[in-house]
């Protein structure tokens, strides 16, 4: 909880924190946490560091996009057989980590990381990390985890045919569109304003 406070909005702290290994630190706590609280602190803090370009990079050469693929892959019924076999035993037996807190803050961490960083959506598309996130446009419980993967996808889509592609394929304007279906358009405009966002991103 203390590296998410001190990484937000504080461009010197998350150079300060990377230099210390701090990244690394983090991901490891996302690989081996059991917790709700302890695994949706780490996604936030890792989120928080992503936001300063040069620790975009250092994430992904540690592992991390693909960390976040395998956890919000966890308990998700609607991913691919080929994500599925991507998971080892171990990650399998631990599904029950995974929360709703907790895909929302892994939501958040894959939207910040690919966000102005084309090698970064790439990297994210080609691990199959788009299929878990338009999973949790279908599957989620309540709106926020639905906003935030919208969100992600607007990002992961962002100006690459190659993405936009890999999208398209996991039929990410399909399950997108239910979600605007589906939407209270009174109560729920941040959800709508992602939603709309990433469809946008799609014909841009």
């Amino acid at each position: 909880m203390a590296l998410a406070h001190l990484a937000r909005g504080n461009v010197l702290v998350c150079k300060e924190i990377a230099a210390a290994k701090g990244i690394l630190v983090i991901i490891r706590c996302i690989e081996i946490g059991h917790h709700h609280a302890v695994l949706t602190q780490a996604c936030l803090a890792l989120g928080a560091l992503a936001l300063h370009p040069n620790n975009k990079t250092q994430i992904a050469e540690v592992n991390g996009i693909n960390v976040l693929i395998k956890l919000l892959a966890a308990s998700q019924p609607g991913i691919t057989s080929e994500l599925k076999s991507c998971q080892t035993a171990t990650d399998k037996n631990h599904d029950s980590r995974v929360g709703e807190s907790v895909q929302e803050a892994a939501l958040v961490a894959c939207t910040n990381v690919v966000n102005s960083s084309e090698s970064n959506r790439q990297l994210l598309a080609e691990l199959g990390g788009v299929a878990p996130i338009v999973a949790c446009v279908l599957f989620a419980h309540s709106g926020v985890p639905v906003r935030n993967a919208s969100q992600a996808i607007a990002n992961i889509a962002y100006r690459s045919d190659y993405t936009i592609a890999k999208c398209m394929m996991e039929r990410a304007d399909v399950a997108i569109c239910a979600a605007i279906g589906a939407a209270d358009l009174v109560c729920e405009d941040r959800l709508l304003e992602a939603a709309l966002l990433s469809v946008h991103v799609f014909f841009k």
